[in-house]
């Protein structure tokens, strides 16, 4: 695949999007896979207080500016 420049001009295309499309079956698989993913993440957080999991959103937005390169 090429990477080209968006119709305008200023902007490349992303190169490294790729756009699937899901059967049915995947679809269920996908739904499941997610509501498990639901269930454990609000166990891991279930006995914070809502304080604590304000401080902890606060923190993780912090490092992930500094994925990207952002600093605070």
């Amino acid at each position: 695949m090429k990477c080209r420049i968006s119709p305008n001009g200023t902007r490349p295309f992303d190169c490294l999007k790729l756009h699937i499309r899901l059967t049915r079956k995947g679809k269920r698989v996908a739904k499941t896979v997610f509501e498990q993913r639901g269930r454990w993440i609000a166990g891991l957080l279930g006995n914070l207080s809502d304080a604590e999991r304000t401080q902890l959103a606060i923190l993780l937005d912090k490092v992930a500016g500094n994925l990207a390169g952002k600093t605070s």
